[in-house]
């Protein structure tokens, strides 16, 4: 006899046996006998290829950044509008500073305004038929007295007003210059070599401070030719000093010499002095004048 799990086996057939009441039957269908069922081929998944060696790999480019919101970048040229920021030297916005718009055509016919916490400010224009240039003034208290400046656009250019403009200002005039006269009929000594400018040497010992512009170091100076016309020390941050000088020529012993503000009390070894309202010509800028004898 043949084994019917043999014939299931190896004949190709499909062999099943039954029994029920003592009664067996057998069933042989064409089929794979005893083969799995068939499952899905799955897709192969590739495997990740790598660079050749010595390829150098690609940096990643990243997201282009925006500009921080209330930056002088941001801003855009708007019909009938003036806008813009104002700030210090140092890029710190100025809050309260005043503002104007000039009317070229009709003589002093301003639009007036006035700088947020982030020194910004705006403007709307008439529509009228002209052009328009910027101005403005910051104020500060110190000391008793008021500090006024002047604030000038970036771009001092005069725009029409139908077509709007964006002027940013920055305040830098927070410095002072100081201006030395020597009395040189005191300097006619028997013994005494002539008295150079250059070898007058100004110790300024800071007694307040009225910016936030520096003042509070003690300055050493030789007097020189400043930006402007005449000798003296320019550049010195503004506040209340006190002032004393010495004269130091070549090949003697440096000697104290007198000083006071012109045209101001009798001649002392030191004099305080606060930076005069401006005048002249440093009708932008602060000075103070000084006069110097020898004891």
């Amino acid at each position: 006899m043949v084994p019917l799990r043999f014939v299931a086996e190896n004949s190709g057939y499909q062999v099943t046996y039954a029994k029920e009441n003592n009664m067996a039957s057998i069933r042989i269908e064409e089929g794979t006998a005893g083969a799995p069922a068939e499952t899905p081929s799955q897709p192969s998944t590739p495997a990740p290829t790598q660079p050749p060696a010595g390829t150098p790999s690609q940096p990643s480019t990243p997201a282009p950044t925006q500009p921080p919101a209330g930056t002088p970048s941001q801003l855009t040229v708007k019909p009938y509008i003036v806008h813009g920021y104002v700030r210090d030297a140092a890029g710190k916005p100025i809050e309260g500073a005043s503002v104007w718009a000039d009317n070229t055509l009709l003589y002093d016919s301003n639009l007036l305004g006035v700088t947020d916490a982030s020194g910004y400010y705006k403007l709307e224009l008439p529509s009228l038929a002209t052009t328009w240039r910027m101005g403005g003034e910051y104020s500060r208290q110190a000391d008793g007295r008021t500090y006024r400046f002047d604030l000038v656009p970036e771009v001092d250019q005069p725009f029409a007003g139908n077509t709007g403009a964006v002027r940013n200002m920055t305040w830098k005039n927070d410095v002072g210059y100081l201006f030395v006269y020597p009395d040189f009929s005191s300097f006619d000594g028997d013994n005494l070599p002539m008295v150079e400018l250059k070898d007058l040497e100004m110790t300024l010992i800071p007694v307040s401070s009225a910016l936030d512009s520096g003042a509070g170091k003690t300055i050493v100076k030789r007097i020189g030719r400043m930006e402007y016309e005449g000798l003296g020390i320019d550049k010195i941050p503004l506040g209340r000093y006190k002032a004393t000088i010495r004269w130091m020529p070549q090949g003697l012993e440096p000697m104290p010499q007198l000083i006071r503000v012109e045209g101001e009390g009798d001649f002392a070894e030191s004099v305080e002095f606060d930076f005069s309202e401006k005048r002249g010509y440093l009708d932008d800028d602060y000075m103070m004048e000084f006069e110097v004898q020898y004891p």
